[in-house]
Parts: structure tokens; sequence; C-alpha cells
């Protein structure tokens, strides 16, 4: 085999821009980080982290030490917040301000200390017949947020004067900002399994954590839910399961994000995320409104791309309403069940996704299956199978097929069902297979997927819920999920802006010959990267008599085949041409198998290649009907292949 570098010259060549250059030059380009513009995110994380977030003696629902809420899950820059707080025999209480990162590790960075008058608020109120409590309390503080402070997922830690502390926490945006990336939030869900208060009269949407009686659900569980009260347990809702690993290694490693909460993308639409590159659902991400829905699948449709960090993703299908004093999107409604949601359209009732028409694998690439327990040090976890290493994800993570990532793949896991439509996409690709031992002892699957929308968004879905514990937690951390997620990261900021490499590879084990139906040649591509244009060039062969209906399909090392040759009814004795799918000409009917060394059009588009990865073994397979007198021989062919790292 031979191999030469050289241009391509049936496309465009695009360039990096002087800035790029300037950069590189400097040796300061990093994948991660956007080149474009200014990145708070770097500058934040060089400020001085403390440990003293941390809570050291939780207060408790059942005696309300010191709990609180706050008047909106997410605040813009500039605008003010609420708190909410009851403290125990009105005891006086501190707030402390946390931004959560990494900070070199410590995690957190101090922004603010407030010293306050505590009062004891009123108990909660439930609706029996829904099972929604609320905390009708008043505000006790109000944070107007800096210009300068940066967005995040902050924690606003209280402590009273008896020690006792909790969280509340709440996103800080940056309307103004186009970073690459927007991180979603996912506090439907951490407000879904929210119970509080917990052992006493505390709802959530599920019965195993719900006090009882029954409510309209015929259940313990609620089927509405109020962001009007406080969390349980440590009041942070889910954010410690899933999203402090994550974030912690997206501003280690310095990329341009700016943060949302699902609430904001319900409220905004598409055109929200439509000014990022990319859209990041991490975690637990389970409760989606139609107009979340909408949002994620028309950004992905107009180019965004979208990366699913986590598993049981847009499940169930909720409606947002109004608090009692009037303030939008307080509420969330999920009756599970069709015959008692009261809306009359069915595409809005509160159910599955996969009920409604809407099978959340059409837009996320694979779909919730199974769980086990979760438990934080993921002793119930399965371990992540690596599957399709030849694709570009992973490039340079040294993993072969079959190598596996202890822990990582739990509580809940996603598959892909061949009973649901599956995305559009002629670049659909299983980059993981692993085995999951589930709740009831059942060997199941976990399915981690990528794949590319016809606008060339690319979706990324991890299929198991602890993803982000390969990049960041302690134990779990695995530098092969770190350069996978790298890839994809990279793929996400640079795939309009990356320049193509393009070389050419020709067959040196030839001729082949052949006296019966077909033969098949092998050539070998050694260098990996992900195809960005393909063509097949100087196709060369002859017979000693003549070919009948020959035809030619070539085959990529993933396994995709594209018949470039249709069925050929000339008798014909030699070719000789090149295919490429932005030639000019096609192959007429009577030219059948050119002679004349031109570039035409192939049969079938050789773009079914792109985005695949170019290491491997390529073959070419060329047929003709019947045994024939005399002798045929495939005396060359290559490929010109242009791939981006």
């Amino acid at each position: 085999m031979i191999t030469e570098a050289k241009p391509h010259f049936f496309r465009k060549t695009n360039y990096l821009s002087l800035s790029i250059l300037f950069m590189v030059m400097l040796g300061i380009f990093f994948a991660s980080v956007s080149w474009s513009r200014e990145n708070p995110i770097v500058n934040e994380n060089g400020m001085p982290g403390t440990f003293g977030w941390k809570i050291t003696k939780p207060a408790n629902d059942l005696n309300l030490q010191i709990k609180g809420y706050a008047s909106a899950t997410s605040v813009n820059k500039g605008q003010a917040i609420d708190f909410f707080v009851t403290s125990k025999l009105a005891q006086d209480y501190t707030i402390e301000i946390y931004r959560m990162g990494w900070y070199n590790g410590k995690r957190g960075r101090l922004m603010k200390t407030e010293y306050l008058s505590g009062i004891q608020q009123p108990e909660p109120l439930i609706d029996s017949a829904t099972g929604m409590v609320i905390c009708p309390w008043t505000s006790n503080y109000s944070l107007l947020i800096p210009n300068n402070w940066v967005s995040g997922i902050y924690l606003a830690k209280l402590i009273n004067t008896s020690g006792y502390e909790n969280y509340i926490v709440f996103t800080v945006r940056d309307d103004k900002r186009v970073a690459n990336f927007l991180y979603q939030q996912p506090v439907t869900t951490y407000q879904a399994y929210n119970a509080f208060p917990f052992e006493g009269i505390g709802k959530s949407l599920y019965t195993f954590n719900s006090s009882s009686p029954a409510t309209i659900s015929g259940e313990a569980r609620a089927v509405k839910v109020s962001f009007d009260r406080p969390y349980s347990g440590n009041g942070a809702g889910g954010f410690f399961d899933y999203d402090l690993y994550m974030i912690g290694w997206l501003e280690r490693m310095g990329y341009d994000v700016t943060y949302s909460t699902n609430i904001d993308v319900h409220q905004k639409g598409a055109d929200y995320l439509k000014k990022y590159q990319a859209f990041l659902s991490v975690g637990h991400d389970e409760y989606w409104t139609k107009q979340m829905y909408d949002a994620a699948e028309t950004a992905r449709d107009a180019g965004i791309h979208l990366a699913f960090i986590g598993a049981n993703d847009v499940y169930w299908q909720i409606r947002m309403a109004a608090s009692d004093t009037g303030v939008a999107d307080r509420v969330i409604i999920g009756y599970k069940n069709a015959a008692i949601d009261p809306i009359s359209d069915p595409k809005l009732k509160t159910v599955l996704w996969r009920d409604v028409g809407r099978a959340e694998q059409a837009l996320v690439g694979v779909q919730y299956l199974t769980y086990n327990d979760f438990m934080l040090d993921g002793s119930t976890n399965s371990d992540f199978m690596v599957k399709k290493t030849d694709h570009w994800v992973y490039q340079g993570t040294g993993f072969n097929p079959g190598d596996k990532v202890p822990g990582i793949v739990g509580y809940e896991v996603d598959v892909l069902f061949s009973s649901y439509p599956k995305p559009v996409s002629n670049l659909y690709t299983r980059i993981g297979d692993s085995l999951f031992t589930d709740v009831w002892g059942d060997t199941e699957w976990s399915e981690a997927s990528i794949y590319q929308a016809p606008s060339k968004a690319w979706v990324f879905a991890a299929g198991t819920m602890s993803w982000s514990w390969g990049l960041d937690k302690p134990g779990f951390v695995h530098p092969g999920i770190q350069k996978m997620t790298e890839n994809i990261f990279r793929k996400f900021v640079l795939a309009t802006e990356e320049p193509a490499t393009c070389n050419t590879y020709m067959n040196d084990n030839l001729p082949v010959t052949w006296s019966r139906k077909s033969a098949y040649s092998y050539l070998d591509i050694p260098d990996l990267g992900e195809i960005t244009d393909i063509n097949v060039i100087q196709l060369t062969g002859a017979h000693t008599r003549y070919f009948k209906d020959l035809r030619m399909y070539l085959r990529s090392p993933t396994g995709t085949q594209v018949n470039i040759i249709k069925k050929c009814r000339k008798k014909i004795s030699q070719f000789d041409f090149n295919l490429d799918d932005d030639a000019s000409n096609r192959i007429s009917s009577s030219d059948c198998a050119p002679n004349d060394g031109q570039t035409y059009k192939p049969f079938k588009k050789l773009d079914a290649f792109k985005g695949q990865g170019s290491q491997g073994k390529w073959r070419l397979k060329v047929k003709m009907s019947g045994r024939r007198r005399g002798i045929a021989s495939l005396n060359s062919w290559g490929l010109e292949i242009c791939t981006i790292q």
C-alpha cells in the first residue's frame, strides 16, 4: 500500500482563521476552549477555592432546624432572587453563597456572606387530592446578582446558630453572553423526586418515597409538585449525584460553558438553544415538557449539537403551571396516567413520551430500559464495554474492542429499541455495548450511541447515568472516558471550522483475477480520522472477452456498503474511471462503465461514509453474472479520503 498526502481537488479547502493559527503557534490551543471569544470560565477557576461549601451537620425535614427554597430555579446576572428560609426557634443564621466549579480541586468559591435574623415559618400545606405540598413562607432575604458573577450553579449554604446546615440550589445565567456550550441543570427531575418534608406529609411524583394517604393517583404519590418548598435532605436536590462531577470536569478543562435549567429551555424555546454550538443535558434529566422537547428537536434540526450525558432522559412528559400566587412555571404536573389526566389533548397527556408518539430515542439516540438501586459508591453499577473503536469518538483513547471501564454503567441505563423509530440519520453508531445487571438480577444491556442528523448536528447519548463519574468522581475517573468526551466536545466546537486533511491510498495487491461471479479486493488504511469526503480513484480492469451485468460495491470497515456501479447490461471488455459525488457527469446507460479515465458520479452516493472513521480494512466487490469464458481482472483502484481529527 502506498500513501501519498496531496491536495483534494474535489472540495473547497477550509482554512483556519488567523486567530486560531496564532494560538497554535503559541502552543496554547486547547480543543475544549473557545478561541473566538474571551472565556470567563478559565479566569473564574483561577480564583481561590474553598471546601467551606461542605455540610458537616445537616438539618433534617422532620425538625426543620434550617431549610429554605428560592423564588426561581435560575436568575440572570443583574437581577434579584429571593430566599424563603425557616429557622427553628427563630434562630439567627448565616447565608454563604458559593459558586460551584473546579477551583483547583476544591470545587467551590465563596462569593458572599450574609448574617440574618431567623424566623420560624408556617408549617407546610398539602392538597389532599393532588398531593401537592407547598410552603407559604415569607421571603426573608433578597440577593441581587452582581454583574461580575460568572454563570454557574450556586449553592446558598444556610447555617443556624446551633450549627445546623442546609442548601438552597440555584443557577445564575448570563443571557447576554453566547458560549460554546449551554449546560442544562435538570431541576424538573430534582423536583419530581423531592418528597419534602420526608417522613412527614411529604410527597413526590413517586410512591416509594411519598407519605400516606393516597391521592387521586390511587397511590401515595402526588400528581403535582411545587418548587415552593425546600428540597428534601441536604436541600441541593440531585446536584451532588452527577452535576458536581460534570461541571468540575468541564471547568477544569476550561470549556466555554454557560448554565441554565430546563425551566429556562421550557420558557425560551429553540431560539435560546440556537445561540450556542451545543446543548448539554446532564445526569438524570427525565422530566420534559413539550416545549423542552420541541426546543431540543428544533435546535438539532438547525445544526445545534446535543449531548445527553446520562440516561433515562426525556422519559416522562410533564406540563408546567403557575403557583397559587400567580408565579409562572412553579408547579410540575405529572399524572402518569392518561385516564386521570384532565387535559383533553392526547398529545399533552402526562405519560411516557413514547406513548404519545414521540419516543425519546428519536431525539436522544437511545431510551430507558431498566435500573438498579442507586448507590453513591457505585456498588450496583456495571462496567462500560467498548465497541467500534475505529470510530472517531475513540481516537487517542487507547481502547481496544471489548475493553471495560469499571463501575460507570448504572443506576439507570438506555438501549436502542427496534420497536420504536430510530433517529433520522445515515451515521448512527452504537459506541458502547455493556452488560448490565438490573434490580431483579436480570442481565440486560446498556448502549451508548452517537449519530449525525441531516442538519449535520451530532447527538451523543451516554446510555448510563454515571458517565460523569468517569470524568471526575474519585475512584471512577478513567482517562479513556475523559478522552472520548473530549473528542465529542471538540467535534461540537470544531465541526464547521476544522480543515480536512486529504490523502490518497492505492491498493498494491493487484491485479486480482477471477473467472466466476465475483471478486474481492481489500485496502487497509492505517490513518484514523472522521471522513468528510471520499472518492474512488483509478478504478481499472479488463476481461479477456467481456463483462456481463457488471456491478461494484464499496464497503467501509464499519460495514456500510454502497453500490457504486449499478448492474451494467452492456458488454464491455475494460474500464477506467474515477467516482466522486461532486462530479458533473453521471455514467450513462450506454457507457455503463467508462473507459476514458474521467470522473463520474457513483450510482449511490459515497457520502454514506461521511462521519465514519477512516481506519481499517475497506473492501471493493466486483460482481458479474454467470460463469463466463475468459478471465476478468481488477488492475487498480484506490481511495482519496479527507478527514478531520
